[in-house]
């Protein structure tokens, strides 16, 4: 019998594999944690999808991970259900980030159910970013369904941070989702931001290059290509200085998820670097207490302003120039921290 393992001891066991493994791993322990502190929503994301009935009233669940079944292979994740502490449902779950089928791992879990005399009762199916293997006979849920009633405003705490960690991560994102109303609507004022945030960050660039070049700014005709791989990657319209190990990232961003466009500042380190991070901190002691200083995230300092209380692109562009006279003004230059830039 496998002796009893906390959460975070697992985490920390699994940390240790390979990428691929690791991060299969560890989204299956988040998973198994999110169902033992309220199984309802994935119970309510198999009803969707026609794998289980409603729950009966007094159902118990029990989550294992990581479970040998002898000459048959390890099971992810087991979700066993019961009524009245007998066997109700037995859920076999193959869970996947990106790799695919090892071998014929799932022909060996479905003739290992078939073999069970209480095998009717047992549901084998996997749950990736995509389908693998034959669907009709193992059925897929996509992260996205886990994403999307993790995310409901009665689930809790945990799932909430593994909607959120799903996303990260790249698992899952709402390109799969259909079109909204807004959505549609937004595509020719997209299209107008994108031009009026390459043209302002196209004259933020030249400024910088004369006043402020120890950040590094690119050639004028990069601002294109950088602000709209800023977009597809982080949906925002930014661009970032090339200094090292302290840079700028200067644009439009919605980081509060506002709705709205913000002229935005920050000064980015590692956050994987302490020592960094605290002398940054400690240098922007006289800024404006409008910018705010963070410890947890890239962004060390940040400062913004809501974009459409300023009026014009030379009134924008002296927004931007204003903050950069201001870093400048306490001393921030990268080269101050170049000791800082090996880990």
């Amino acid at each position: 019998m496998r002796v009893p393992e906390s959460l975070f001891g697992r985490l920390f066991r699994y940390a240790r594999s390979t990428a691929i493994d690791q991060l299969e791993n560890f989204t299956t322990e988040a998973l198994a944690a999110a169902i033992e502190s309220d199984p309802m929503p994935l119970l309510a994301v198999l009803e969707r999808q026609g794998l289980v009935s409603s729950a009966p009233r007094g159902l118990q669940v029990v989550v294992t991970t990581q479970e040998v079944v002898p000459r048959v292979g390890v099971l992810d994740l087991v979700v066993r259900t019961y009524v009245d502490r007998a066997p109700h449902r037995e859920i076999w779950v193959e869970v996947k980030a990106w790799a695919p089928e090892s071998g014929d791992q799932l022909a060996r879990y479905r003739r290992a159910i078939t073999q069970r005399s209480d095998g009717d009762r047992c549901i084998l199916l996997t749950l990736g970013p995509r389908s693998i293997g034959d669907e009709e006979a193992v059925p897929w849920i996509p992260w996205r369904a886990i994403r999307d009633v993790a995310r409901s405003p009665e689930a809790g705490t945990l799932w909430r941070e593994l909607a959120a960690f799903l996303e990260e991560r790249g698992m899952t994102d709402d390109s799969s989702d259909p079109i909204t109303a807004r959505e549609a609507a937004s595509l020719l004022d997209g299209h107008g931001l994108f031009r009026k945030a390459v043209r302002v960050l196209t004259e933020v660039g030249e400024v910088g290059l004369e006043r402020w070049p120890w950040w590094g700014w690119g050639n004028r005709d990069q601002v294109s290509q950088l602000v709209l791989g800023q977009f597809q990657r982080h949906r925002r319209y930014t661009m970032a200085t090339t200094a090292r190990p302290v840079y700028l990232v200067i644009g439009y961003t919605d980081l509060y998820a506002s709705g709205e466009a913000h002229l935005t500042v920050w000064v980015e380190t590692d956050p994987r670097k302490p020592d960094l991070r605290q002398r940054v901190l400690a240098a922007a002691k006289e800024l404006d207490p409008a910018w705010a200083q963070r410890i947890d995230s890239w962004q060390a300092l940040l400062r913004t302003q809501r974009a459409a209380t300023i009026e014009g692109v030379p009134a924008t562009l002296q927004w931007f120039t204003a903050r950069l006279d201001e870093l400048e003004a306490v001393g921030l230059r990268p080269e101050s921290f170049a000791s800082q830039a090996a880990p």
